[in-house]
């Protein structure tokens, strides 16, 4: 025991260097001052703190203590502080306490107020024989510089900056052999982060992680939660914005060290009126995260506030941003060790357009058994609809489709019946797969007989006769593009349409672009024109439209010409009402001239050819017939008895007031002479 020595004020002590496994304290000096109340002042200086293990941070640490107890039992201070050179601290002094016993070999340490990370923490520390518990406490800690921190002890941290700021309880405890339990809960508010290339980002973000483990047996059992209640987060695959409706992850965990294997027991995600889940399963981490076994299944998600929710911000192409969903989804996830995905879909809706009277694909009634991968092995994808539209006004009516999904898309397993209008699209083969530069699709099928009446109601046309249908050697769709696979052959008006080199670019954009070459053979004029109020016509027709182009399915530009063919030898008669249509589509100025001379006695005329040409560029349409005749062109170019030429004079018109004639002929009106 010391005893004071009231001649002494003071003793100097050079403990010289200490280490043990892992470390070494050199320059170790202990200096102690009596008072006249016998207190006694203790200063304890280590000139540096080695440990080869770890980061080499801390020097010249002094303890001073300015009111406590020394003892060869006892070493206690109740007023002191502590002295320590390192980057890790904003403020190198301390506020401490710490007592020591000598007999039980206890000690118990206090810091206060460690300045850190622009914030402030306090450490709780004891250690009693073979056991030590040690509880943490900090407010405001910048994540900016933890990150710097982090650095500075080697800990390597991945290459994105932080922002705000963090509070943080720890309590954990132990013995020589390890950790035994640690729990702890961790607050942040409007933290944020971002990476270089900026696919990841968060701002805003507030809310709460907090968790517990211990270890039994060398196996860590343990449970985690972690809440976020405000901010958002932007991935490649995901936007994720709590809102009004915190957002909660639950999980239970084991974790084998001997194994590196760790087992989620079940993990629960929520996200309130959105999207919910339980998964289990076990991953091994020896060589990064790697599923051994996975199994995940949702409840029922309703589809429009899923995809409002969580993909709008992330699909960001045009076919998605006038994307509407809606009806439910039910999700199952196998991982075992083959992955495996079953869907449940129920009373879906899909539009796609930008309004009710411009969509571009509509399917409503949706439903079906969607299995991908393991789960596919055992049964059959089945999907199915009550009917739909496509391109606005193609009415579809109900089917089912039987398809086998693969890692990379989807294709038909047989072919496919399909309703639109009041005919039949048979679609022999179907397969659309993802790839590096989008979806790419591929069809091949046929059409069969469609009335022309309802696909040019459809199409907005001139109410035309006839029927419609057509073989589809193949279509193929990359990167926003559709394209025919050689020619397409489709039957209308009695005669053959061939339609080459077809592309459809930026097909669900907001500027869809049509480019074909289209060849016309043999169609009867008398179906052509019998219900299109033009008046009759009988005979062949044949033609070509070169250059088509479409732009938001409006022509812009064409070389298009129809005439009778040369060979032909049918009948050749034109009606008076369509004399008249024809003079004043060509600009003769001859409405109404038949009823005012002695050919209103005939009913129709004969003709020898008939024809028209139209060169669209630039908004005009530059005119022809089937040949040269004073001061214009021919029409119609009369024989027969009785026979009656119609020349035209108009070279160039206005395509919308072209339209705007064709529209009242086949409304029943007379066109407007101009």
């Amino acid at each position: 025991m010391l005893y004071p020595v009231n001649a002494i004020e003071s003793i100097n002590i050079r403990l010289g260097n200490l280490s043990g496994p892992g470390w070494r304290l050199e320059g170790i000096g202990l200096q102690i001052h009596w008072t006249e109340e016998q207190n006694r002042l203790f200063s304890l200086s280590i000139d540096r703190i080695h440990y080869p293990q770890g980061p080499q941070v801390l020097r010249s640490v002094r303890i001073d203590c300015g009111q406590g107890v020394i003892s060869d039992q006892q070493i206690r201070c109740d007023l002191g502080s502590a002295q320590v050179e390192s980057p890790l601290l904003d403020d190198k002094g301390i506020p401490l306490r710490f007592n020591w016993q000598r007999d039980s070999g206890s000690l118990e340490l206090h810091l206060e107020k460690l300045a850190l990370a622009e914030g402030y923490a306090a450490v709780e520390a004891s250690w009693n024989g073979n056991r030590w518990q040690a509880k943490v406490s900090a407010s405001r800690l910048s994540l900016a510089l933890l990150k710097q921190q982090a650095g500075l002890l080697g800990i390597t941290t991945p290459e994105m900056e932080l922002s705000g700021r963090i509070e943080l309880d720890l309590f954990a405890n132990g013995s020589l052999q390890g950790v035994d339990s640690v729990n702890w809960q961790v607050k942040f508010r409007e933290t944020g982060f971002s990476e270089p290339s900026e696919r990841y980002l968060a701002e805003g973000l507030s809310g709460h992680w907090k968790g517990r483990l211990r270890m039994e047996a060398g196996i860590v059992k343990g449970t985690q939660g972690l809440s976020l209640g405000a901010g958002a987060m932007l991935t490649p695959q995901f936007y994720l914005a709590p809102e009004d409706k915190p957002v909660s992850l639950e999980m239970p965990f084991r974790f084998t060290p001997s194994t590196d294997k760790l087992e989620l027991e079940r993990l629960v995600y929520r996200h309130p009126d959105v999207l919910e889940f339980s998964a289990d399963g076990v991953f091994g981490l020896a060589e990064g995260p790697v599923v051994s076994k996975l199994h995940l299944q949702t409840r029922p998600i309703d589809l429009e506030k899923l995809y409002q929710a969580y993909l709008t911000p992330v699909l960001t192409a045009p076919f998605f941003e006038q994307l509407t969903l809606r009806g439910q989804l039910v999700a199952a996830l196998t991982m075992d060790p083959e992955p495996g995905v079953h869907l449940e879909l129920s009373q879906v809706g899909l539009m796609q357009g930008n309004g009710a009277q411009a969509q571009n694909i509509e399917f409503h009634g949706l439903r079906g058994d969607l299995f991908w991968g393991q789960a596919a092995r055992s049964a059959d994808s089945v999907l199915s609809w009550q009917g739909g539209r496509l391109f606005r006004g193609v009415e579809i009516g109900a089917a089912q489709a039987l398809l086998e999904l693969t890692d990379r898309g989807v294709r038909l397993r047989q072919p496919l019946r399909l309703p639109v209008m009041d005919g039949f699209l048979q679609a022999e083969s179907f397969e659309l797969e993802a790839g590096d530069s989008g979806p790419r699709l591929a069809f091949r099928g046929f059409l069969t007989p469609i009335s022309m009446e309802k696909v040019s109601r459809a199409a907005g046309w001139p109410v035309l006769a006839g029927e419609l249908s057509g073989v589809i050697p193949g279509i193929a769709y990359q990167e926003e593009m559709l394209q025919i696979d050689g020619i397409m052959r489709i039957s209308a008006f009695d005669g053959r349409i061939l339609i080459r080199d077809l592309r459809l670019d930026d097909l669900f954009g907001p500027l869809p672009i049509l480019a074909a070459d289209i060849e016309f053979k043999g169609l009867d004029l008398e179906t052509l024109t019998r219900t299109f109020s033009f008046g009759k016509i009988t005979g062949k027709l044949e033609g070509r439209v070169d250059g088509l182009r479409l732009e938001n399915w409006f022509p812009v530009a064409f070389d298009a010409r129809f005439a009778t063919p040369e060979d032909d030898r049918s009948r050749h008669r034109i009606s008076q009402k369509a004399v008249d249509n024809i003079s004043n589509l060509g600009g003769v100025g001859m409405s109404g001239a038949l009823s005012r001379s002695f050919l209103r006695f005939f009913e129709e005329f004969g003709y020898d050819r008939i024809g028209i040409s139209c060169r669209l560029e630039n908004g005009i349409c530059e005119m022809g017939g089937v040949g040269p005749a004073a001061n214009g062109y021919y029409l119609v170019r009369g024989g027969g008895i009785p026979r009656i030429d119609i020349v035209g004079f108009n070279r160039s018109t206005d395509w919308n007031v072209l339209i705007g004639k064709l529209k009242q002929i086949a409304a029943g009106g007379s066109p407007i002479v101009e």
